[in-house]
């Protein structure tokens, strides 16, 4: 199925069948596509426990996170285009807690006596 066919770019409606596939679409017209929606979206990340209001080291501030040290490298590369600092939070390569299951919680095959 093509997209022409089940959206309607002319009211903005959408096929009935389509429309229940893909429940819940909002938009939103009066927040520009840019810094609008990006604290929009920053207040629903946050929503129902923190209020985006409230000052902290993260509030109302776009943040960025490096899991690897090539991503820190490339983030580093980005402030330095544009000619903007960074406050780094932390440092060093992201890893899995030692305390975290080591072993899969999926079921080992069991073979029958024909070895399958």
């Amino acid at each position: 199925m093509r997209a022409k066919e089940f959206l309607n770019e002319q009211n903005g409606d959408m096929h009935p069948y389509t429309e229940k596939q893909v429940a819940n679409i909002m938009v939103m017209p009066e927040l520009d596509q840019f810094y609008e929606f990006y604290r929009f979206m920053t207040a629903v990340a946050m929503a129902p426990d923190h209020d985006p209001t409230t000052e902290t080291d993260l509030a109302n501030m776009p943040a960025a996170y490096a899991y690897t040290k090539a991503d820190e490298d490339k983030l580093r590369h980005g402030l330095k285009i544009l000619g903007k600092k960074g406050k780094w939070m932390t440092s060093g390569e992201a890893s899995e807690p030692k305390d975290t299951g080591r072993t899969s919680p999926v079921a080992k095959v069991k073979k029958n006596r024909y070895g399958v």
